[in-house]
């Protein structure tokens, strides 16, 4: 049915390159309602250094607080953005730029795993022609955006009301398609601080006030990954078992030095009377955790699905400086097993310790303060800090001399 290229210019499916059982869905699907001409856009894969690259500047928001809901601690499902909804991210922002490098003025965008219903003819071939958008006031030379579906809905998707359009803010990423202003709108204002669909037909939409974003009732389209029942795949966006909430911590304090957990922080701690395990109750939701705030060593020897539950406020450096430092850790290395732990684990030297555990700070935690205890003054604006995170008033000088 040549319709299709007669009201899209250009028809992309986001699909990943490797999900061939997905692709071969789409094709069975678009042969059987009539789309012959179409194109394969390959998303982002969430192990890609696209995506490793991008989380190390500041285009992201990797937390602490809670992406949607902005607090601390919260009963949100998922409370910070996973490589995976970074990944669709990266995918869309890709696709709008070619959208606009290639000059293609109206496109229909699906997702791979998306259905027609059987009434999709008579909903989206009328609503879709000019004289009938322009019924609805549509402007061609502003972003237009027409949803066309998401979740499967009964009420929504089998409906025998009469199709029209509505001007509704509803997250429909399945099955969307939009002009070449929208397109521009989304490259030219995006940051990933929220979800890709969020961004797009919540966030834009009531930012600025000329967007037009439609939606089409009864939906003709609906998924095969998310409603129990309907599922045919697996969500690449929020895969089965995968973690899709953090830990938040005021802080985390790190040093290269055994001891200082052992001895002075432990010492700290008791005066700052910070419990090991803390009790959060919000929303009726339960959450018990075990409070980390050890020396980089335990954090080092946690599995990566352990240290990936945890987001941090503030991390400090605790240190003597780098002289001081290794003395230390020469004397201390038959007394404390950590080191020969981490070494073991990371495959290094023992005289390499030092410097790879500098360099994994600067990797992993590059907003770290660095906190000189053989000077009061370098210590004293972050142990105020840390008073006042905690909402402990206790005395700074005291503090201070637990640690020197």
């Amino acid at each position: 049915m040549k319709i299709w290229n007669q009201i899209f210019d250009k028809i992309l499916v986001l699909s990943l390159k490797e999900s061939e059982d997905r692709r071969e869905h789409i094709r069975k699907e678009f042969q059987r309602v009539g789309i012959e001409d179409y194109e394969f856009f390959d998303a982002t894969h969430y192990s890609s250094q696209e995506l490793i690259d991008i989380k190390k500047t500041d285009k992201v928001y990797l937390g602490p607080l809670c992406f949607r809901c902005g607090q601390k601690r919260c009963a949100c499902e998922n409370n910070y953005l996973t490589d995976f909804q970074i990944a669709n991210w990266l995918s869309f922002i890709r696709m709008w730029k070619h959208i606009i490098d290639q000059n293609y003025k109206f496109v229909l965008i699906c997702e791979d795993d998306i259905v027609f219903t059987p009434q999709h003819q008579r909903i989206i071939f009328p609503l879709l022609q000019k004289n009938q958008l322009r019924a609805y006031k549509v402007r061609f030379d502003l972003p237009l955006l027409i949803g066309m579906g998401g979740a499967y809905h009964p009420h929504k998707h089998l409906s025998n009301e009469m199709s029209h359009l509505k001007r509704q803010n509803v997250m429909c990423n399945p099955c969307f398609c939009l002009n070449q202003q929208m397109a521009k709108l989304f490259y030219e204002t995006y940051h990933i601080h929220h979800t890709s669909d969020h961004f797009m037909h919540i966030e834009i939409p009531k930012r600025f006030p000329f967007v037009q974003h439609l939606m089409m009732y009864p939906w003709p389209v609906y998924e095969l990954s998310f409603v129990p029942g309907m599922i045919k795949f697996k969500s690449l966006v929020r895969p089965k078992g995968q973690s899709r909430r953090k830990v938040y911590q005021d802080f985390l304090i790190i040093s290269p030095l055994q001891s200082l957990q052992t001895t002075l922080f432990t010492k700290l701690f008791h005066f700052l009377q910070i419990p090991s395990h803390v009790n959060y109750q919000v929303k009726k939701v339960d959450m018990t955790y075990r409070n980390y705030y050890g020396t980089l060593n335990e954090y080092l020897l946690m599995n990566e699905e352990e240290q990936e539950k945890y987001m941090f406020l503030h991390t400090y450096l605790f240190t003597y400086g780098e002289e001081k430092d290794k003395e230390m850790i020469e004397k201390e290395w038959n007394q404390q097993s950590f080191y020969e732990l981490v070494c073991k684990k990371y495959q290094i030297q023992k005289e390499d310790y030092y410097s790879f555990v500098q360099t994994y700070i600067k990797e992993r935690f590059p907003k770290t303060s660095i906190v000189d205890l053989s000077s009061f003054e370098s210590c004293e604006k972050y142990l105020k800090l840390l008073t006042i995170t905690l909402q402990r008033n206790k005395n700074v000088e005291r503090m201070y001399q637990l640690l020197s």
